[in-house]
């Protein structure tokens, strides 16, 4: 719980000082980078979340990596980190100011889960529907699940829509489950 608090601190105060020096939509690409090369990257999570490793160290080896393909603040703000030592949360801490930044900008996400990839023109089609139904921007999040046979899922927010041949049979399933049916003779 006590780390929930500090990631959601130490984000809020990147978004505060990005958006004070007009700075947000940089810091945002940067947070997306790191994300990205941490993703790609088992040896740079593991870095920064080794306590044997000094935060020093740890610095020298964010700014070869990043240096020049970074803003300033994003950084100075990892230097921090590490000199505070909370380089264990930096991934997180970046995680949290992408969901604040989604927040700030009024950015949805929907996560669609489909049979089969969908075509560009059924993807902007989706994306223009749910604008319409939320007012927002949305940011669609594709997943392709065979076991889904034919349809889709959709979620957003809290709400989930499932129009999956895999949903309908399952409630099929439930429906004999539950059968009334006695047999008389």
């Amino acid at each position: 719980m006590k780390h929930s608090l500090v990631k959601t601190r130490y984000a809020k105060s990147l978004l505060d000082l990005a958006l004070d020096l007009n700075q947000v939509e940089e810091v945002h690409a940067d947070m997306k980078r790191l994300l990205s090369a941490a993703a790609e990257s088992r040896d740079l999570t593991m870095m920064l979340r080794s306590p044997i490793i000094k935060p020093d160290d740890k610095i020298a080896v964010l700014t070869k990596l990043f240096d020049n393909k970074m803003c300033n603040l994003s950084m100075q703000f990892m230097a921090l980190l590490a000199k505070k030592k909370r380089e264990e949360l930096m991934l997180d801490i970046a995680d949290k100011f992408l969901s604040l930044y989604k927040e700030h900008k009024g950015i949805k996400t929907a996560y669609l889960s489909t049979a089969r990839e969908l075509k560009p023109e059924v993807r902007e089609s989706v994306i223009e529907r749910l604008k319409q139904e939320t007012g927002a921007e949305v940011e669609l999040i594709e997943k392709v699940e065979d076991d889904l046979i034919g349809g889709f899922v959709l979620r957003m927010d809290d709400k989930q829509i499932d129009a999956s041949m895999r949903g309908a049979l399952k409630k099929i399933a439930r429906e004999f489950d539950e059968n009334l049916y006695i047999k008389a003779f």
